[in-house]
């Protein structure tokens, strides 16, 4: 009883003591993201086999296409740090993904990859993949390979996806973590490096001497742009006023299913226009619990 009372009166050295001794960390290391500025297309035609095969992304070896960012970075990550990597497109601006004819294969590859000297053994780990403001049809996984081995000496992804259908969206990002004993320390990681011919590509093979359009490419994002009140639909590059993200509506639908107008909160009842029935509209939903 006497080393409870003890403990009771020194409660934040006890506290302090139990956090150095077994509190995990829970940091977010968020490493230094790519930018994609521009893909480049790489095709050929194999007349032995009447077969092409054309590939369009980034690829550092051969220097197609361009990106920013992804260089070197000091990192200490730890037992249950989350690690974030990411891949996107320009400011106000997103990939798209064209689909061939169901007889051409065609996949999305994603290879990102960051290496400090040292460490051992390898780490089980748990990770979240997402398409930011994806549109269409999201591509599925034929396999996502999470690089988080030696310690947290070796970061990365290593993915392939099937395409099914049209697609667009801003960024492409993995979060990972692991329960694994990790010895936090800081690190000197290098440059964004890949394990596959691009670090972001789509690919596609088929029969025929076969030309079309590129099956990927970054184009400005499309949606809703306020200028006063007034709300149109267009390319970001082309808004003057508030450009609202891709694939943003001006009318989209708020709690509860009303319609109201995205560039003007006071257009309660959505019709283009200010009166005394907005007031009216407000008062009907704020009673309803949806103010």
């Amino acid at each position: 009883m006497a080393k409870i009372n003890a403990c009771g009166g020194l409660l934040w050295v006890c506290i302090a003591a139990l956090g150095a001794a077994g509190l995990a960390r829970a940091d977010v290391v968020k490493i230094p993201p790519v930018t994609v500025t521009s893909v480049e297309t790489n095709r050929a035609f194999d007349p032995n086999v009447n077969r092409t095969s054309e590939g369009t992304g980034v690829n550092r070896d051969d220097a197609l296409g361009t990106y920013t960012g992804g260089g070197p970075f000091v990192a200490t990550i730890g037992t249950g740090d989350t690690v974030v990597l990411r891949v996107q497109a320009p400011s106000g601006h997103q990939f798209r993904i064209r689909h061939r004819s169901p007889h051409l294969i065609q996949f999305l590859q994603i290879s990102l990859e960051h290496v400090s000297p040292g460490g051992g053994g390898n780490l089980v780990h748990d990770a979240q993949v997402v398409f930011e403001n994806g549109a269409g049809s999201t591509p599925v996984a034929n396999y996502v390979d999470t690089i988080f081995w030696h310690d947290a000496a070796r970061v990365g992804v290593d993915a392939e996806y099937a395409i099914v259908g049209d697609f667009t969206f801003t960024a492409y990002e993995v979060r990972m973590s692991t329960a694994a004993p990790i010895s936090a320390q800081a690190r000197n990681y290098g440059e964004v490096n890949t394990n596959s011919y691009y670090l972001f590509g789509v690919f596609f093979e088929g029969p025929g001497d076969v030309m079309l359009p590129a099956a990927l490419s970054i184009e400005p994002q499309v949606g809703a742009c306020c200028i006063g009140g007034a709300c149109t639909i267009v390319a970001s590059t082309l808004c003057t006023g508030e450009f609202l993200g891709a694939n943003s509506t001006c009318f989209p639908a708020a709690k509860g299913g009303r319609i109201f107008n995205a560039c003007c909160p006071a257009d309660v009842d959505g019709t283009l226009g200010l009166s005394v029935s907005d007031i009216f509209a407000f008062l009907s939903t704020w009673f309803s619990g949806c103010p």
